[in-house]
């Protein structure tokens, strides 16, 4: 719209330019007025020409086209002293300036106090179609014929309203240089300011600084504001080289939203897709969502990079107060819903809770689309809930808590070196997977003195808890199948456990808003085996060493202990049977010599919930599942 705006005024100025077809009043007067009488709508109030001077005004203008309004208080042109005016118009040295110029649409309302074009130049057949409201072309193909040396525009007001919100928003020393064929080579404007109110979430206001963007095709922007496209695949088409914003404000009484530096690379666009609906239909239809406009919006651009540094966020400045800054923001190529990677460095939140702070996150292959659903999700895996992704990487995570409140030290400090999400790729389309990595969870265990949170850890010797972790799984929706293929948990100075898991009857009402859906998907699930295995690292010789010291006892003694417990009492209570004396066998080596214990249990039938409830002592386990174990192998 804002593009509309200023080519019809610079249209407007154009016709003062090259409407002076003879030197005298009369001839002049004779052409103006033939120009108004075969543009429809199109009224003005006198002429004032000073052929002497080389200037000559129209007075209030208007032209009314449909739910478009023009008004222009004065139009003025004037041409070199050694041309005359057509002559100058045709050799692209005339100029032209139109004063009080209010535009009014059924959106908004455009106020610009002067508008100056220089070096203009457009023939008398293409100025008349510009108006024309029977032409064949579209509007922005006739706009193309405009050329002009330069475009200023000292302040330019655009007023809209939408429901109860009503915005303003005002751009200073507007400035478009060597248009020609409706391309600027330069725009700029020296800033902007803008405020909304909405009697629901308040007053909201802030500012552009100085803006700046090479070769834009104002032809373009009007195609994208004024018509829509038929074909999906219609390509892209350049919209301008580059976009550059020196500082960005945003904030009321509550926050505040700060950015040093906003720049945007090559952009690409066309008009949005005409929708297609058929009339019998037309109630049948989804209702439109803001997130599903939104998407339609980026269907037609395609954006090459773009970037913001120093962000600056003050939140809840009237109480429990927050800052969340960003050194640096990047985006690499936007194509419609797609996006190639999203980047934040130096990420870091202050506030009540501490200090929380991001090295670096990435996402990669982010897909909107399913975004665009109308629907309420039905469950926590509802795409309309999320993006799609390829992969999402935290760099070094670490919360420090030694700056908060008494209350919030109590969750302590911790690190991580790296969290790594990754979507798995499936080569049968029903099956999705997840490939997750953490690497390095630090943990001190000695705060305040009694172990922080992990205590037991601590009476054992650990002054930090240091976690490695690894999960691939895979579900499959045919086969309701849920394949954990590998957890590892991986501790320094302690050991390692890895587990692997077939889970059957897995079905989305595992994840319903519903808790009664989500409790009876849950007892449906039938577990058909699970094999885990348990390296010792530290963790078990501490373990028995802190039992010893609890209980008062030598390390020998509490090992003795737990001997006759593996080999007699476990047995007992699975029955007494062969399969119950092997595995408490092999249970024993491992407390005679902890090394590694691996634990299969196969249910070829599955074992759920509703089995467990009617198991009475531990010994049915072993008829519901085959159960064996292997210790130091």
């Amino acid at each position: 719209m804002k593009s509309r705006t200023l080519l019809g005024g610079v249209a407007l100025c154009a016709l003062a330019v090259v409407s002076l077809e003879a030197a005298d009043r009369y001839a002049f007067r004779q052409s103006v007025a033939a120009v108004a009488s075969r543009v429809d709508g199109l009224t003005f109030s006198r002429v004032i020409d000073e052929p002497w001077r080389g200037d000559a005004r129209i007075i209030g203008l208007d032209w009314r086209r449909k739910d478009v309004s023009l008004h222009i208080g004065a139009l003025k042109f004037a041409a070199s002293a050694l041309l005359p005016p057509i002559a100058a118009a045709l050799a692209g040295t005339g100029s032209a300036s139109a004063e009080d110029v209010v535009i009014e649409t059924g959106l908004a309302t455009y106020k610009i106090k002067k508008i100056e074009l220089s070096g203009a130049s457009i023939s008398n057949s293409d100025l008349l179609a510009l108006f024309d409201a029977k032409a064949a072309k579209p509007l922005a193909e006739r706009l193309a014929a405009l050329s002009a040396a330069a475009i200023t525009i000292p302040e330019m007001t655009v007023e809209s309203k939408v429901g109860a919100a009503t915005q303003k928003l005002t751009y200073r020393d507007i400035a478009l240089n060597s248009l020609v064929n409706g391309k600027a080579s330069s725009a700029s404007a020296a800033g902007a300011s803008f405020s909304l109110s909405n009697p629901q979430s308040g007053d909201v206001g802030g500012a552009y600084g100085q803006m700046s963007a090479k070769d834009l095709d104002l032809v373009l922007g009007a195609r994208i504001l004024t018509e829509t496209r038929d074909r999906a695949d219609a390509p892209k088409l350049p919209l301008y080289n580059s976009l550059a914003i020196n500082g960005f404000h945003l904030g009321n009484a509550h926050f505040d939203l700060d950015v040093k530096n906003l720049t945007v690379g090559a952009v690409k666009a066309r008009p949005e897709l005409k929708q297609q609906v058929e009339a019998s239909t037309v109630e049948a239809q989804p209702p439109r969502t803001a997130k599903g406009d939104v998407l339609r919006l980026l269907d037609c651009f395609e954006v090459d990079d773009a970037a913001a540094s120093a962000l600056k966020l003050e939140l809840n400045k009237d109480g429990n107060a927050a800052t969340f800054t960003m050194a640096q923001a990047s985006m690499t190529r936007l194509d419609g819903s797609q996006i190639d990677s999203l980047d934040g460095k130096e990420l870091a939140l202050d506030g009540a809770a501490g200090r929380m702070a991001v090295e670096s996150v990435s996402f990669r292959g982010i897909d909107l689309r399913p975004l665009s659903s109308a629907d309420h999700a039905p469950d926590l895996l509802g795409k309309d809930l999320r993006p799609d992704f390829e992969e999402i990487v935290v760099m070094k995570f670490a919360a420090d808590a030694t700056s908060a409140s008494e209350t919030a030290k109590s969750a302590g400090s911790f690190k991580v070196e790296r969290f790594d999400i990754r979507s798995a790729a499936q080569k049968d389309d029903s099956a999705s997977g997840l490939d997750v990595a953490l690497d390095h969870l630090v943990y001190p265990l000695d705060e305040g003195g009694d172990g922080g949170a992990l205590p037991a850890l601590a009476a054992m010797g650990y002054s930090r808890l240091d976690l490695t972790s690894r999960l691939n799984v895979v579900w499959t929706q045919t086969s309701k199948q849920l394949a954990i293929n590998d957890f590892s948990l991986e501790g320094a100075d302690m050991g390692a456990l890895k587990m692997t898991a077939l889970i059957d009857n897995v079905t989305q009402d595992l994840a319903s808003n519903n808790e009664q859906i989500a409790a009876a998907a849950a007892r449906n699930l039938l577990v058909k085996k699970i094999d885990i295995r348990v390296e010792n690292g530290g963790l078990f010789d501490r373990s028995l060493a802190a039992q010893a010291k609890s209980q008062k006892k030598s390390v020998d003694e509490v090992r003795q202990s737990d001997l006759m417990a593996a080999t007699f009492v476990f047995p007992a209570l699975l029955g007494n049977n062969p399969s119950a004396r092997l595995l408490g066998s092999e249970l024993a080596k491992f407390i005679v010599e902890p090394k590694s214990f691996n634990l299969v249990a196969l249910a070829p039938e599955g074992f759920g919930l509703a089995d467990l409830e009617l198991v009475k002592t531990p010994g049915a386990l072993l008829k519901k599942m085959a159960i064996t174990g292997s210790a130091n192998e």
